[in-house]
């Protein structure tokens, strides 16, 4: 290096290419979620793209069909472009997406100056990709965790903890950022947040999140491709007659695509293809509108569908009325799709794909249409304002929910390893161990259940500056009880637990900036 709702379906009508705007993707904030560690990328140096990796599904992006291989870059950009694999990832940048100049075509995760080498600091993070859900519904996730930044003269102690996350079936992009702090001494604390296209000439990011010096704490961003809108608001009263204020939507929609209203316009027409603004009345039966962005120009219009439901409905029966459903805020059912699974949460009985159905994730039993005098309590467990039927992760632990099925059956409702009657995906004091990633698949350990020796076996490519390690054994108490240190010999190391009783222990291992545990039984 330098060293009764009205639906609103918004299907693509058609589309002009020589535009800088991408029409081919909306951008929206979404809470900040983590997902856990599972195979480890090892970087040899600074500034490098890593080995092609292999998708566990086909992706579309960008108008890219079936992409089945890419490549991380050490500097918080994935490219889908296998030919880069091993080569140098670029660390100094001007140019704001889009750009060909620009990594492409890329997920900018977010792209900045960092280094995971061990020159520009001790305490080095590492990176991670997994993958999580079932078919046809996976994520796969690549995991940027406590990464330094380039230390140049100046950014000494800054890192960032950020995570890009791509949808199998919907094709659905999110970035989420735990913290990005912005070091000014160092490449102008340069940072660019979002996605472009194979020739660099669409692309979209965030509101403020193009290249320029910025910060970021617990922050999300979801890229959502543009072939289906579905905008869900409530029928009031139940009349089949509802009043729609069209200016207060162009707004929305300009915001979807990030452009200024000063420079860009929108205009709505009405089935006759007239002009219209202002309120209007929507009733019973399809209301058919066109929207056009940027007429004179772009001329890109996208076909507008208008339907009713009813408002008092519980349309997936999970004890959550549709309009209590509203996760954002803002009015709009339809956009609500907190798994990104493409069904939105007033439809789908599992709205954050944790597998723990919505209906056991509330308190009380909701209402009917006939109750509306006693909504649902929702639980939050990890008191992190995201309650647990939106949560991930709803116990706050460091491992999502779907990940605390260790029984393997499916179902993370009847897992209970300490036997404390609190399910495991709700026990954030599981075992009384705070702040260690549980359950790691950095190594593995074996036998399990195991009789005498336990084998502790780290990744083959995981390289350790020391080889000694420090073990030490939890009893489902949180009891300590024992601690012993070892070095590694071909990443592996061997623990006699002969003199343990019968039951379920944790194993925990801490090696230089390494502090990760592992569950397991001694029969």
């Amino acid at each position: 290096m330098k060293n009764c709702y009205i639906s609103f379906i918004l299907l693509l009508f058609s589309l002009n290419f020589y535009s800088q705007n991408t029409y081919q993707y909306t951008v929206e904030s979404i809470p900040y979620q983590e997902f856990q560690e599972q195979n480890i990328i090892q970087f040899n140096g600074d500034d490098l793209y890593s080995d092609v990796i292999n998708l566990p599904f086909s992706f579309d992006f960008f108008g890219l069909s079936n992409l089945t291989e890419l490549v991380v870059g050490s500097n918080a950009d994935i490219v889908f472009d296998g030919s880069l694999a091993n080569t140098f990832d670029p660390w100094s940048f001007s140019a704001s997406v889009p750009s060909p100049n620009l990594p492409k075509p890329a997920i900018f995760g977010p792209y900045h100056d960092i280094d995971n080498s061990g020159n520009s600091s001790d305490d080095i993070g590492a990176v991670y990709y997994g993958v999580s859900g079932e078919n046809p519904n996976r994520r796969f996730y690549i995991f940027y965790e406590d990464i330094p930044h380039f230390l140049g003269l100046y950014c000494d102690g800054f890192f960032t903890t950020s995570q890009i996350v791509i949808h199998e079936a919907t094709g659905i992009v999110d970035v989420l950022i735990k913290n990005k702090p912005a070091c000014l001494e160092w490449h102008e604390g340069k940072a660019v947040l979002g996605i472009q296209n194979q020739e660099g000439t669409q692309g979209l990011t965030p509101p403020n999140r193009n290249t320029g010096p910025w910060e970021a704490y617990d922050e999300g961003w979801r890229f959502k491709p543009t072939s289906n809108f579905n905008v869900v608001i409530c029928d009031v009263d139940n009349d089949n007659s509802e009043i729609f204020n069209i200016d207060d939507y162009k707004t929305r929609v300009l915001g979807l695509f990030n452009l200024d209203a000063s420079e860009n316009t929108v205009d709505i027409l009405d089935a006759s293809n007239v002009s219209v603004s202002g309120d209007v009345t929507i009733s019973s039966g399809n209301n058919n509108f066109t929207i056009v962005m940027n007429p004179s120009t772009d001329n890109v219009q996208f076909e507008l569908t208008v339907s009713f439901t009813n408002c008092d409905n519980d349309d997936e029966n999970d004890g959550i009325p549709n309009d209590m459903e509203d996760a954002n805020g803002n009015g709009d059912l339809g956009d609500d799709d907190t798994d990104g699974d493409g069904i939105p949460n007033y439809q789908d009985d599992d709205d954050d794909g944790d597998t723990v159905i919505s209906e056991y994730e509330i308190v009380f039993g909701g209402r009917s249409s006939d109750n509306r005098v006693n909504p649902p309590t929702f639980l939050d467990t990890d008191n992190d304002g995201i309650p647990n039927h939106l949560d991930m992760d709803d116990d706050g632990d460091g491992v999502i929910t779907m990940d605390e099925d260790y029984n393997g059956n499916g179902d993370p409702t009847d897992d209970d390893v300490n036997g404390n009657g609190v399910p495991d995906y709700l026990d954030a004091a599981q075992l009384s161990i705070d702040d260690i990633s549980v359950n790691t698949n950095l190594f593995s350990v074996y036998p399990n259940p195991v009789d005498t020796k336990l084998t502790i076996e780290f990744d083959s490519q995981l390289q350790f500056q020391s080889n000694s390690m420090e073990f030490k054994i939890y009893d489902i108490q949180g009891r300590q009880v024992m601690q012993l240190s070892d070095s590694l010999f071909d990443n592996k190391a061997q623990i006699d637990v002969s003199s343990l009783s019968s039951g379920y222990y944790l194993l925990v291992v801490k090696n230089e900036n390494l502090l990760k545990a592992k569950k397991f039984v001694v029969k």
